[in-house]
């Protein structure tokens, strides 16, 4: 084989083993579950090799390249998503930027994300604080570095801190920074109290 195509496989090999043995509980929910690594011998005498999976969405990327798909509520689920595999000590690895949607896969019909592309990601993450974290502000110690630079690529403090600022005065008639954290924006978690989130 190729170069690239060695290096391809590679790849391919590490991600189903971590599929394997690191992500069994989260298959189906926060990723897509998968079937296998599989080859076959094709009449023009090559082998191909690809991983089965079931169809959990499309990228989120693409979806949210126009406004329709582009909202908090979505920017939000996906961070969710994130959050829960940080639950589960795995680091993605692959996270840095607003481009990094490309990671995600979003279901428009159940409003679900699932991550995708586990070559770099990492078991035994010790997370240092996960999304939401406790105070909506942008303080680097809030969360760990990878939720951080996603929650900051995603605007996810303006979100949190404008949105409920906004349903509380609606809700009390009045004007405060303080807000209960509302299970439809975030989740159903505990009650958290967050301070809006300056500069």
């Amino acid at each position: 084989m190729e170069l690239s195509t060695v290096r391809v496989s590679e790849a391919l090999d590490k991600e189903s083993h971590f599929y394997d043995e690191h992500l069994q509980k989260l298959q189906g929910t926060v990723v897509p579950r998968h079937y296998g690594l599989w080859t076959c011998r094709c009449s023009w005498g090559g082998i191909v090799i690809f991983s089965i999976f079931d169809w959990a969405g499309m990228p989120a990327y693409t979806l949210m390249q126009g406004p329709r798909w582009d909202t908090a509520e979505q920017r939000l689920i996906c961070l969710r998503a994130l959050s829960e595999l940080h639950d589960h000590n795995i680091e993605h690895g692959s996270m840095v930027t607003f481009e990094d949607l490309r990671h995600f896969l979003f279901d428009p019909e159940t409003k679900s994300a699932r991550l995708v592309d586990f070559t770099w990601a990492e078991a035994g993450h010790l997370c240092e604080g996960s999304f939401p974290p406790k105070y909506a502000t942008r303080d680097d110690d809030a969360c760990c570095d990878e939720v951080g630079l996603m929650t900051n690529a995603f605007d996810a403090f303006s979100i949190i801190s404008g949105e409920l600022a906004r349903r509380h005065e609606q809700q009390e008639g009045h004007s405060t920074n303080l807000d209960e954290r509302d299970p439809a924006l975030l989740g159903n978690q505990s009650p958290v109290r967050y301070v809006e989130a300056s500069g």
